[in-house]
């Protein structure tokens, strides 16, 4: 799985976790992105470091970090289990987001100590 997909599926997680906690569901959004949440949930299920990112993500889905650490474990799981990496494709493309068309957001950049 390409790298920018793996970023879009941790986006949309965090997305869909942002959306629950909000209040009451959205059936539409709930159907577009539930599949991909269990479908991460299930592969990262008997690996406790990945079930602790997605866990810590859901608490905190606005956290770049927790998306990150997420984005990381689907990454590695979908380099080594190309099935598990065509299936988070279609996923993403049903939630309406093609994971060739993905862009990763970029944060503005912050002033340093060296670049004042």
């Amino acid at each position: 799985m390409e790298p920018l997909a793996a970023g879009a599926v941790a986006a949309l997680i965090a997305r869909y976790a942002e959306h629950l906690a909000a209040g009451p569901p959205d059936p539409d959004l709930t159907e577009r992105l539930g599949g991909l949440w269990d479908a991460v949930a299930a592969r990262f299920q008997g690996d406790p470091v990945a079930e602790g990112a997605l866990l810590r993500l859901r608490d905190q889905p606005e956290n770049t970090n927790r998306r990150c650490a997420v984005e990381d474990h689907v990454q590695e799981l979908a380099d080594g289990d190309p099935e598990f990496g065509a299936a988070l494709a279609g996923l993403l493309e049903r939630a309406g987001r093609p994971a060739s068309t993905y862009r990763p957001r970029i944060p503005a950049a912050r002033p340093s100590i060296e670049n004042g």
